[in-house]
């Protein structure tokens, strides 16, 4: 049995999937889908064991999310769960890079499409304003229908270049801002470059306030910068095709857009 946050949820789920013992999850905070999904992410003990990757393991067999805990962890620390929906906000760009892989066939994919419209019409309706009893089940479903679909063909449609740049700024910069308010500006950043529209995110960004953490963070345009400029090559580190493989972007370019 396992009470706590993301990471403990990852070492549980890594005990479990190891040893074959079946794994209750009591989440305390929804600012990650962890409880819910297959996939184990390799924390520094885990990596002490010799694993490196991203493990494809299996969720926990139940996952209890009380109603009192949860209330508790917002009302103490709303920017958990809103940096959860900064995660789910991967979509509008993750989708975008999925789609130029040579594996991408539309036809094939018209259920998960249809998913991925649904988790972002989740995100575009959902009213905080209301009591957290009134939309935490929507939330809860978009992060479980998350999982499903990167279990069902992997985590390309919700981990793209929004995910490169968030994963590289948390280990160069820990600590400084929060995972899901940085996938949020990396879906930002990227929607921009891409030329997509992109104030759809703004707005998205100013609902959940993680635009008043990003200002409060001190995140400077010149570590933004350095790190737009590592993602490709972690792209190809991951085997991650996106529009960094298809664009030749140099250091000034970056700093040219974020200069927009």
């Amino acid at each position: 049995i396992c009470i706590g946050g993301g990471q403990v949820s990852d070492m549980a789920k890594f005990i479990s999937f190891k040893t074959n013992i079946n794994l209750i999850t009591i989440p305390t905070i929804l600012a990650t889908h962890v409880y819910a999904s297959p996939k184990i992410h390799v924390l520094d003990p885990i990596k002490e064991m010799g694993f490196r990757l991203t493990i494809d393991g299996k969720p926990s067999n139940l996952s209890i999310i009380d109603l009192n805990i949860i209330q508790k962890t917002f009302k103490e620390n709303n920017r958990l769960i809103f940096s959860g929906m900064g995660d789910l906000m991967a979509f509008y760009n993750a989708k975008l890079d999925w789609f130029l892989s040579n594996k991408f066939k539309k036809e094939k994919n018209i259920f998960l499409i249809e998913s991925i419209c649904k988790v972002e019409k989740i995100l575009e309706t959902i009213n905080i304003k209301k009591p957290l009893n009134v939309w935490i089940n929507k939330y809860i479903f978009a992060q479980v229908l998350l999982c499903n679909i990167t279990d069902w063909v992997g985590s390309a449609p919700a981990s793209g270049t929004e995910h490169l740049f968030a994963n590289l700024y948390e280990k160069k910069f820990p600590g400084k801002v929060l995972h899901g308010e940085l996938v949020a500006l990396g879906t930002l950043i990227f929607r921009f470059i891409r030329g997509a529209e992109y104030k759809n995110i703004i707005l998205l960004m100013k609902k959940f306030k993680i635009n008043k953490y990003k200002k409060n963070s001190n995140i400077t345009k010149s570590e933004i910068i350095t790190i737009l400029s590592k993602c490709k090559n972690e792209g190809i580190r991951k085997n991650r095709f996106s529009l960094l493989n298809k664009k030749n972007l140099t250091k000034d370019n970056f700093k040219f857009y974020i200069t927009q």
